[in-house]
């Protein structure tokens, strides 16, 4: 990451956070959607500050910016224009709708109906519009930022599920805290200040975006952490509580919104904790649960995801540390849960096996183990004691060294295959 970058992004965020008052996750979040050209759906109640965290950003970001408030009788062509009779001329001429902008506010979009509702889809998708036959296309860059609120479903159309893949992200802002509320209100005491959206400087050029768009992308990816998100995606499909899993495209969201992560962080590569820190955001709202299909109760599965997924390079135990700040507790019924993981690539005349994976175990198939650095290197207070052949993950400097093999714990038994012997 060049410095410009680190610059740039770094004045984004504080001024991004003098106009919103909140968890610094979620501008963090907003500025890897902008970087990775994916869509936000902002999910929380009236007068938290959803819109004016739109506004801010096509303020800093030089981007042209329009809203749509959406209502029951907006109709599809309010959104994407149409073709207009002129007098003058006596013909017909394309009026742009107010979707060709870089930036398009959508609020209250589940009070539009479901016809007009699908007019986002092929722009979200891709980037592009078809009226009377004849394809369109967008400026670029090209962001949807969608508002909905929680509450008051009277006279409203909830997203389909497929709609809801469109969106590379579902946040919330949350409540502010009784300190934030505080600043918030002496930021508005005096009525004849300027309001802060206004009084905003633009940081960032739309020829910058684009480049930064694009050298995120670039940000290393080891094949074991690829095999991660895949064993996160096809644990998806095993657990109890979801009906249908998360999709291909989840994981390729998840692969490009982890390397904005470790973009935007300086780091020249992406490590599981890049990973886990994103992944709620991104795969929560496309799972389809067996349940009450609510914000908090994917955020809790994919919680419990998280925990039962062996880490790459980190012997599993108990109480693994990395997953301790990530998650909340398995409840016991789940925590014996098992997944299955991708194995090893097997020739062809042998089926591949399935390694059954559990919270206590490290398949040796899916990480093969190496001779590391021994612990004694490491000067910390009082480490836990930890069982022969298990080491502590590796603190050395870049991808080959964080990704150093490791031994397979001695806890583990395999299991004993029994020759059938024909009776005699």
């Amino acid at each position: 990451m060049t410095a410009l970058a680190q610059t740039g992004i770094n004045a984004l965020k504080e001024q991004l956070a003098s106009v919103f008052t909140g968890n610094d996750n979620v501008l963090d979040n907003i500025i890897i959607a902008l970087l990775c050209q994916g869509h936000i759906l902002l999910e929380d109640a009236p007068g938290t500050g959803k819109t004016t965290l739109a506004k801010a950003l096509s303020k800093s970001v030089a981007l042209s910016f329009k809203r749509i408030q959406c209502t029951p009788d907006l109709m599809p062509s309010d959104i994407l224009g149409g073709n207009i009779y002129q007098p003058q001329s006596q013909d017909f001429k394309f009026i742009p709708g107010p979707i060709f902008t870089n930036l398009l506010l959508v609020d209250e979009i589940n009070r539009a109906a479901p016809r007009t509702q699908s007019a986002f889809l092929e722009a979200m998708a891709e980037g592009t519009i078809t009226i009377d036959r004849k394809t369109a296309h967008l400026p670029k860059p090209f962001l949807v930022i969608a508002t909905q609120n929680p509450v008051e479903f009277a006279g409203t159309f909830p997203l389909p599920e497929a709609q809801l893949d469109r969106f590379f992200m579902r946040l919330s802002l949350g409540r502010p805290s009784t300190e934030q509320a505080l600043a918030i209100l002496q930021n508005h005491n005096n009525s004849q200040q300027i309001q802060p959206v206004e009084a905003l400087k633009t940081l960032i050029t739309k020829e910058h975006l684009m480049e930064w768009q694009h050298t995120s992308q670039k940000t290393t990816i080891d094949t074991q952490v690829q095999e991660y998100i895949v064993a996160i995606i096809e644990a998806s499909h095993h657990h109890k509580g979801i009906r249908l899993g998360a999709s291909p495209r989840a994981a390729i969201a998840l692969m490009h919104a982890a390397k904005a992560y470790a973009f935007i962080h300086g780091n020249g590569f992406v490590t599981p904790h890049h990973i886990q820190s994103i992944a709620p955001a991104v795969l929560a709202h496309r799972l389809i649960l067996s349940h009450q299909n609510t914000a908090e109760n994917a955020r809790h599965i994919m919680s419990q995801l998280l925990q039962q997924v062996p880490v790459p390079g980190v012997a599993q135990t108990d109480h693994n540390p990395s997953h301790a700040a990530q998650a909340q507790p398995i409840p016991p019924t789940q925590k014996q849960s098992t997944v299955t993981a991708p194995v090893a690539s097997t020739p062809s005349s042998v089926q591949p096996a399935h390694v059954s994976i559990h919270a206590t175990q490290v398949p040796a198939q899916a990480y093969p183990s190496t001779p590391k650095t021994p612990l004694s290197t490491f000067t910390q207070a009082a480490p836990p004691k930890q069982p022969d052949g298990e080491t502590a993950p590796h603190e050395g400097k870049g991808i080959e060294a964080f990704f150093s093999k490791r031994k397979e714990p001695t806890g583990v038994k395999k299991p004993r295959i029994q020759k059938s012997i024909p009776n005699e």
